[in-house]
């Protein structure tokens, strides 16, 4: 069997997608690197959602989801480069909430907020999912890190007053 974003090894488990959603409902813009169920959430939530995937067969059973529902959001197969997704066509200060579930497979995803921070709003949410494996977002500097109860671990980064 193929892997798939929507197979519960790899898509957002409930509780973490819980913790999304509650941010995505006060969203205007939000931007998710990786893709699947995650994205079938945030473009019937969001106003305007922007998707990145690396990896070809999760973007075509993703954009297939959302097809089938009806959907439309900005999915971009965005293979890497240096370890990290080609950045989107973004304003400085124009995101409300991001979601890091990839890069995977070699990817590096400690560069996401770094990569991308210029892009966020002043009160910009950014989860981290599989943060018991992803330890460096306990210490990025100008970002609070506070820990929700999750399967795989839910990191929640607001900005420093």
């Amino acid at each position: 069997m193929r892997p798939s974003p929507f197979h519960p090894m790899w898509a957002l488990s409930a509780d973490t997608l819980d913790i999304l959603l509650k941010y995505a409902a006060r969203a205007r813009v939000s931007l998710e690197l990786g893709s699947g169920l995650s994205t079938i959430a945030l473009a019937r939530t969001v106003k305007r959602h922007i998707a990145l995937e690396q990896d070809p067969d999760f973007w075509a059973q993703t954009l297939e989801h959302l097809c089938n529902e009806g959907l439309t959001c900005e999915l971009a197969l965005s293979p890497l480069v240096d370890g990290f997704y080609p950045l989107p066509d973004l304003q400085p200060g124009e995101g409300d909430l991001r979601l890091v579930d990839g890069p995977d497979h070699g990817g590096d995803r400690s560069k996401a907020i770094p990569a991308l921070d210029r892009f966020l709003s002043a009160d910009a949410v950014v989860i981290v999912d599989d943060a018991d494996r992803e330890r460096w977002a306990a210490n990025v500097p100008g970002w609070t890190t506070t820990y929700e109860p999750a399967v795989r671990g839910c990191a929640v980064l607001t900005r420093t007053s």
